[in-house]
């Protein structure tokens, strides 16, 4: 037995398509206010996104902008990104869901050198590098040291799209004195090398561990 729900939302409306009362077997299509479709998918249960066969999602003219395949048991195969011609843009396929192989192409179907979709912003030089800068930077505060106070400082920041840091925030603090031994360090930092979203620079949020221990 066919079910059908249809909710509204201020951009866009959701059709979703039951074979059963269970929820299971659902189909889902999602369209802008003009009618056009943005997204579709398949599922072997809804409620846990249990994807199957191909979702997809459009372009406004309706030609598909990029699909997943996965197979019967929600494992992902392959995913296509498409240009606005129709052209292919990347394939990238998988393998027990972990990415084996890709390639990427320019607009009139060039090769071009492989890049992953999404690209983790990172320090100039790699991890071993920002915590060699880290240890030259931050500094021990006496006074805790000899109180015995140590701990892990848990900082919060954003990478901007062309790499410098801001928006720093403590998620775990060990003391008004520590912590900003690490907050002055990480404000001096250089820029990074910024996450990268298809190609494009992207702004990211970074969580950052530093310790401090007494020998």
């Amino acid at each position: 037995m066919n079910k059908t729900t249809v909710k509204d939302s201020a951009k866009f409306f959701q059709k979703l398509i039951w074979k059963d009362d269970k929820k299971e077997g659902c189909s889902e299509f999602i369209y802008r206010l003009d009618s056009s479709i943005y997204f579709e998918a398949h599922y072997s249960n809804y409620d846990s996104s249990d994807f199957v066969g191909v979702s997809r999602y459009y372009f406004k003219n309706n030609q598909v902008w990029s699909e997943n395949h996965y197979d019967a048991n929600g494992k992902i195969l392959k995913y296509r990104q498409y240009y606005k011609n129709g052209n292919i843009k990347r394939i990238d396929n998988y393998e027990n869901d972990k990415f084996i192989s890709g390639i990427l192409k320019s607009q009139d179907g060039k090769l071009l050198p492989y890049e992953a979709r999404e690209v983790m912003p990172e320090f100039i030089g790699g991890e071993k590098k920002l915590y060699e800068y880290l240890a030259a930077k931050i500094k021990y505060p006496k006074k805790d040291r000899r109180k015995g106070i140590s701990g892990e400082v848990l900082v919060e920041f954003i990478v901007c799209k062309d790499g410098s840091v801001c928006e720093f925030k403590i998620k775990q603090s060990v003391s008004k004195n520590i912590d900003k031994s690490v907050l002055d360090a990480l404000k001096d930092m250089p820029k990074w090398k910024p996450a990268k979203n298809d190609g494009e620079p992207v702004r990211v949020q970074y969580t950052l561990p530093v310790g401090f221990y007494l020998d």
